[in-house]
């Protein structure tokens, strides 16, 4: 299948809804309804309670003198996320695959910033860093299948980011649409991504990669 279109130009649900005729019905939670049995939830979860461990954790790397301290910098935040949501479980109650995901998602996230850092002659802007990976994330989540609405035979498929499925692909006739979706976006969506460009930030200001010219 030819690439998806970009995820800024996905047409919000209700807007496509009605410019095609179509009832509430349409949409993620009828088309691919998920399973909530066993899920925990990180809808409670606030920014600070993960900046406060990870600035400790950072805290003693006043300096980064050079490409590996940056790196092990990097680690050491990732570090003092994991360990942090594991303290935090007790009360959220993630699954280890829910947690697994969450780590691995803040970890993809701050390396496309730290190597953004490292590839940089001069200081990178940091927040359309994080927005073009996130962008970039983008892939269709299931196979299509025929879906009944409005009177008319619709090919329709999940698409998904490192958050999780925030909408549809949807075709017909030789037409296709992204379909934006929010009823299934993760809770932990805006905390995370602010999460990682305070991180991200805060290992620029300790980097001398941008104090002295790369030449």
């Amino acid at each position: 299948m030819s690439e998806l279109p970009p995820l800024r130009e996905a047409v919000p649900l209700a807007a496509f809804r009605a410019a095609h005729g179509l009832d509430e019905r349409f949409g993620l939670a009828q088309i691919a309804p998920k399973d909530f049995d066993g899920l925990g939830s990180a809808a409670g979860v606030t920014f600070a309670d993960f900046w406060g461990p990870i600035l400790d954790a950072l805290r003693p790397l006043t300096t980064l003198p050079d490409e590996d301290a940056l790196r092990r910098a990097a680690q050491t935040a990732i570090d003092a996320f994991e360990a942090t949501l594991a303290a935090l479980n007790a009360q959220v109650k993630l699954t280890p695959e829910q947690a697994e995901f969450a780590v691995a998602g803040f970890a993809d996230l701050l390396w496309q910033c730290v190597y953004a850092l490292l590839g940089a002659r001069q200081t990178p802007d940091l927040a359309a860093v994080l927005d073009q990976a996130i962008a970039a994330s983008l892939h269709r989540s299931s196979l299509p299948q025929p879906f009944i609405a409005g009177g008319v035979a619709w090919q329709v498929a999940t698409v998904s980011t490192l958050y999780g499925r925030v909408g549809l692909l949807v075709e017909r006739d030789g037409q296709r649409w992204l379909v934006a979706d929010g009823v299934y976006t993760c809770p932990m969506a805006q905390v995370m991504t602010r999460l990682v460009l305070a991180t991200a930030r805060s290992l620029q200001a300790r980097c001398r990669l941008f104090t002295t010219s790369k030449g």
